[in-house]
C-alpha cells in the first residue's frame, strides 16, 4: 500500500509556502493500531524554566524538567503501543528527535534539525523525517536509531522544487520541496 503524505511550512520570514511531498511511504511497516493514548502536558516551573509530562492512558510514565533552561514537547507519535517518537524544543532553541520503545518511559535521542519547528514524519520503526528551518532555510533531515541522521534537503530558495530520492528497508521515498 502507497501513500502520499503533504505537508505545508509557512515561512513567516519570507510570507511564502513551501510544501514537502514524500512519496512511497509504505504504511503496512509503521505498526499496528493502538490500544493505549498518549498525551503530553507542556508546563512552566517558574524561574527555572519549563517541561513537559507524556501520559499513557491518562497516568504520567514521563517528565522531563531542564534544569539549565526551557524544553518543550512539540509533537508526540506513537505507531504502536509500544514504539513512540517525540519531537522537542530544547536548551538554546534545538530542535531533537527522540524514540521510545517501552511505552514513552525512556526516550533516546535519535536526530534533530534547525530551531523552527515543521514536522515530523514517521516511516516506520526505525526511520523518519524530520522538517525544521530557520530563517529563509528549510531543513529535511532523516532520523534513525539504527543509522546516522543525514540532512536530506537543505533548501534555502523555497521557489524552486527539490527532489531528493531515499531508500529505506528498499522501499523508494522521494522528498519533493
Amino acid at each position: 500500500m502507497r501513500k502520499i503524505i503533504t505537508f505545508s511550512v509557512i515561512l513567516l520570514a519570507f510570507s511564502a509556502n513551501a510544501q514537502i511531498s514524500f512519496i512511497g511511504f509504505d504504511t503496512t511497516n509503521c505498526g499496528s493500531p493502538l490500544t493505549n493514548v498518549y498525551t503530553f502536558t507542556n508546563y512552566d516551573f517558574g524561574f527555572w524554566g519549563h517541561g513537559y509530562t507524556i501520559f499513557k492512558n491518562g497516568i504520567q510514565v514521563y517528565d522531563k524538567q531542564n534544569s539549565s533552561g526551557d524544553c518543550y514537547c512539540l509533537e508526540l507519535i506513537f505507531i504502536n503501543d509500544t514504539i513512540g517518537f517525540m519531537a522537542e524544543l530544547g536548551e538554546m532553541y534545538s530542535t531533537k528527535v527522540y524514540k521510545s520503545s517501552d511505552f514513552g518511559s525512556n526516550w533516546t535521542l535519535i536526530g534533530g534539525g534547525a530551531p523552527h519547528y515543521f514536522g515530523l514524519f514517521i516511516v516506520n520503526k526505525h526511520y523518519g523525517y524530520f522538517v525544521s528551518g530557520i530563517n529563509n532555510l528549510v531543513l529535511v533531515t532523516s532520523f534513525s536509531d539504527i543509522q546516522i541522521p543525514q540532512f536530506e534537503i537543505y533548501d534555502t530558495a523555497v521557489n524552486k522544487d527539490i527532489f531528493i530520492t531515499d531508500t529505506i528497508y528498499n522501499s523508494l521515498v522521494i522528498l519533493i520541496l
